[in-house]
């Protein structure tokens, strides 16, 4: 499966983003099949993008299967389980996976404001860091699904996030930055008693 960035959803969408099919191509590099084989058969051939990754994980998080291929940029061809974490599976100290490109989702615990804004994860395990240009976009997107930005909105929310991850200074918390805002989705969390 190739994951690519997605259109900002209308509000009513439910959820659901742009998804194109598209051809995939087997790559060499990091995360490559051990085989040998180009590993397109293990690809499903489709285009999915990160706000519809979220709402899958958010209704189902056993969506999430540790064998699956997925295309990256930065990354190329990995496993899911190298490179999609739940927020509550980061870890500052796994020096292996920091300072890389990953994928990180899970509720939000609270919204930081400043000069960049911090989407915090649950048990404040990671943080979405936003710099300006980032945060206007999640903030117009944010908006389209009927939230009040301006309200430090909070529960009942999900954020996912393709970024670089880095340990934060202050405690066994892990930040998460993206270099693009495209590769920012929030969705409504099922069942949430939130409006």
């Amino acid at each position: 499966m190739k994951i690519s960035p997605e259109s900002p959803p209308v509000s009513g969408s439910g959820g659901k983003g742009v998804e194109a099919t598209a051809g995939t191509t087997g790559y060499a590099g990091e995360g490559a099949d051990p085989s040998g084989k180009s590993g397109v058969e293990e690809l499903d051939q489709s285009t999915h993008g990160i706000g519809a990754m979220l709402t899958d994980l958010l209704r189902d998080p056993t969506h999430a299967a540790p064998d699956r291929w997925l295309e990256l940029p930065e990354r190329e061809r990995v496993r899911w389980g190298d490179v999609v974490w739940a927020s509550t599976d980061l870890d500052p100290g796994d020096q292996a996976r920091m300072g890389k490109h990953m994928i990180v989702w899970g509720p939000v615990q609270s919204v930081v404001r400043g000069k960049e804004v911090f989407l915090n994860f649950f048990d404040r395990r990671g943080a979405v860091i936003l710099d300006e240009a980032c945060q206007a976009a999640v903030q117009q997107r944010v908006e389209q699904l009927g939230i009040d930005w301006a309200e430090g909105w909070v529960d009942g929310w999900g954020v996912i996030v393709y970024g670089v991850t880095r340990p934060l200074k202050n405690g066994p918390r892990v930040s998460i930055r993206p270099k693009d805002p495209r590769w920012v989705a929030v969705r409504r969390i099922p069942g949430s008693s939130r409006p």
